[in-house]
């Protein structure tokens, strides 16, 4: 995949830049009715922090960083509020992943294994920290944002960031390098974006973002498979709000027209004739999806709201709602 993604980014080409918003697109699919929220309220630990199903804390600082974007862009950009009032606002929650208020952030707090964000397995990951580095620049919050770049672990020698989640190493002896997810050029222009820099001056972090979407498109064949999307969306969201490029406009529209149908297009089908059925194995639940598929059962969201509604589904142990938060932001942007 790394091969194939640096003759991707070899071959991208960098058209003009933008900066208007574009407006919410009509036809198509009808959406989700915009206020709909799920039956099944969002998770929360003792803290509040956003949880999965019996306490999983693995991806609440994704989660966190999820729910507050989106909370500010249909607040602050599509003027349709989230209905539903939450027990912490941001600030607090920021506080809590960011215990010592030094630019280390946790995937959970408190809850183990994910209480180490310097673990290989359970730390604080690129996966954790994008849509926390977003959420924290559409709502201002630049100092716990640049305590957070500040405090990433940098290569001794060619100055690479890394996410927290590994070791210092050595390698035959000489270069110092750290273990962590690398902070690659597309998630350092996120961050730019994110304190209100203009990123056009790094064209393969561009390059890299219009990659992803085309490596995403490809994954997505299978309709199983969504676990990138989300991290994918807060990416291109981030780039429509902010310092918009050609390249990035043009892996929106990429994403939007040619992302395949995963199964969550089909869930509203699915939820007619068997409800959530928590005891059927994920396997019996695809089968029963194939099935239906084809068998010309109706489509009731775009590929890309299925996608989300997808990975949110409570079979999962997810919260649905998260999915439904981000209803009227796909319809606007993306469908």
């Amino acid at each position: 995949m790394d091969i194939t993604r640096r003759e991707l980014i070899r071959s991208a080409i960098l058209t003009s830049s933008a900066m208007v918003l574009p407006q919410p697109r009509r036809g198509g699919l009808p959406p989700t009715p915009e206020n709909a929220v799920s039956s099944q309220p969002i998770l929360y630990d003792k803290d509040g922090l956003i949880v999965h199903k019996n306490m999983d804390g693995g991806d609440t600082a994704q989660r966190e960083g999820w729910y507050w974007l989106g909370v500010n862009i249909r607040e602050k950009v599509t003027s349709n509020p989230w209905p539903v009032a939450r027990t912490l606002t941001f600030p607090e929650v920021l506080r809590l992943l960011e215990p010592n208020g030094d630019g280390v952030f946790y995937r959970h707090p408190k809850l183990s294994p994910w209480n180490n964000p310097y673990s290989k397995e359970y730390g604080f990951s690129r996966d954790q920290m994008v849509p926390l580095v977003a959420a924290m620049g559409v709502w201002g919050y630049t100092e716990p944002l640049r305590r957070l770049w500040n405090a990433l672990p940098q290569d001794i020698v060619g100055g690479m960031k890394h996410t927290f989640n590994g070791e210092w190493v050595k390698i035959l002896g000489q270069k110092t390098v750290y273990t962590g997810d690398i902070v690659g050029p597309a998630t350092v222009n996120l961050f730019r974006r994110a304190w209100s820099e203009d990123p056009s001056n790094d064209l393969s972090g561009e390059r890299e973002l219009r990659v992803n979407v085309d490596l995403r498109v490809k994954a997505a064949k299978d309709p199983d498979n969504t676990g990138d999307d989300l991290n994918l969306i807060v990416m291109l969201l981030t780039s429509i709000l902010r310092f918009k490029s050609g390249i990035s406009t043009d892996g929106v529209n990429i994403y939007r027209t040619s992302r395949p149908d995963s199964y969550g297009s089909y869930l509203g089908e699915y939820r007619k004739r068997y409800g959530v059925d928590l005891g059927a194995t994920p396997q019996e639940v695809k089968r029963r999806l194939d099935e239906g598929i084809a068998a010309h059962w109706t489509k009731d969201a775009s590929s890309v709201f299925g996608a989300i509604r997808w990975y949110h589904r409570a079979e999962v142990g997810a919260n649905p709602a998260l999915a439904e938060l981000y209803a009227p932001i796909i319809h606007a942007y993306f469908e």
